[in-house]
């Protein structure tokens, strides 16, 4: 009891507690105590005429108790449904929290995928204009990253393959112009 009374009480919980402090007391003094030494003392049919003013002594003490009883259960009631509201908004909040991650995990995976795939686009293009023998396609290479090295590449590759051919038309012409020349007689 000594525990319970000096909790934090709120004030009318403080106030039945008194009450049922001071009943008990009173039933304790007047009632209980001469009860026990009367029926040490043998004096049993004095307790049984007796009986009737100790039940009604013990009548608040019941009534006090089940108010405080009331009060405490409706008290645990509230912090419970206290801690299910804030345990509600606390999983809201993860809720969100988590959407939010995946929300921002997509967003990131998609401008990572699309930093990669535009570039890529862009070096297989001009591989596929290589390939089928334009030589005059731009090459663009805007990073330094491995898929601007690739274009770097592809670049040099091309400016080669520009040279070589620019030297076998040399060739080809020389040797048009010397056939020509040795039909002609010279």
């Amino acid at each position: 009891w000594r525990s319970y009374s000096s909790s934090q009480l709120t004030p009318q919980e403080k106030q039945v507690a008194d009450k049922f402090q001071a009943d008990r007391s009173r039933f304790v003094k007047e009632g209980l105590l001469p009860a026990v030494v009367a029926l040490r003392d043998g004096r049993v049919g004095e307790v049984q005429l007796k009986w009737h003013e100790i039940e009604s002594l013990s009548a608040p003490v019941r009534v006090s108790f089940g108010t405080l009883r009331a009060l405490q259960v409706e008290g645990a009631k509230a912090e419970y449904d206290a801690s299910v509201e804030r345990y509600g908004m606390t999983q809201l909040r993860m809720i969100i929290a988590i959407v939010l991650g995946v929300l921002l995990a997509a967003a990131a995976a998609y401008l990572l995928i699309r930093s990669i795939l535009r570039p890529m686009r862009h070096a297989i293009h001009v591989a596929n204009n290589i390939a089928s023998g334009d030589l005059t396609t731009e090459i663009k290479i805007r990073s330094t990253d491995e898929i601007g090295q690739l274009l770097g590449a592809i670049k040099g590759m091309s400016d080669s393959l520009v040279g070589i051919v620019s030297r076998v038309r040399s060739g080809t012409d020389a040797i048009a112009t010397a056939s020509h020349q040795i039909a002609a007689g010279n």
